[in-house]
């Protein structure tokens, strides 16, 4: 599962790379809707639709609309963040997945809250300034999760990390 709270035109533009090449299936979190009152009808029509792409045994993105924030960034951001972990949560409880891929330092960080995480182990980096860690502490103990912030790595850096995962998937990772 790849989630992506990042705003960066390079991340975004190494995302599309993975949507183009047919990798993963795409699930957006439409911003004006998550302020809404039908966010809950929303975000459960995200999650039919998600179930649908892992029960095709495909690969999952999770994005943010790809939207400048301009006023009340502080409430709207915790707001994304709750809907994003929300559709999280319920994948990584109902399948068994490789790992994960994150984008953006604050996501990444509250992932790791969200999962109840004592830390995240590095192990490895997928390229310069990709690290590749793996849960400490938790339910998900040893779940492998690759962080990728700003404009950091190459054009093909979510497709290397979906590739890594796939290959590593189940393996027990150690330094």
């Amino acid at each position: 599962m790849i989630i992506c709270g990042s705003l960066n035109q390079i991340t975004r533009n190494q995302l599309t790379r993975l949507i183009d090449k047919r990798v993963a299936g795409y699930l957006e979190l439409d911003l004006s809707l998550i302020l809404s009152v039908e966010k809950m009808d929303k975000l459960k029509s995200l999650l039919k639709k998600g179930e649908s792409i892992l029960d095709k045994k495909h690969n999952l993105i999770i994005a943010t609309e790809y939207k400048k924030i301009s006023k009340d960034k502080d409430q709207i951001s915790s707001r994304i963040r709750q809907s994003l972990f929300y559709l999280v949560n319920h994948f990584i409880n109902n399948y068994q997945l490789g790992g994960i891929v994150v984008s953006g330092g604050d996501t990444a960080m509250s992932l790791l809250d969200a999962l109840s995480a004592r830390e995240l182990e590095i192990i490895d980096e997928l390229e310069p300034l990709v690290p590749i860690g793996v849960i400490k502490g938790g339910k998900w103990e040893g779940m492998i999760v690759i962080t990728k912030t700003g404009g950091f790595g190459g054009e093909d850096v979510f497709l290397k990390a979906v590739d890594y995962i796939n290959r590593n998937r189940g393996a027990k990772i150690e330094r």
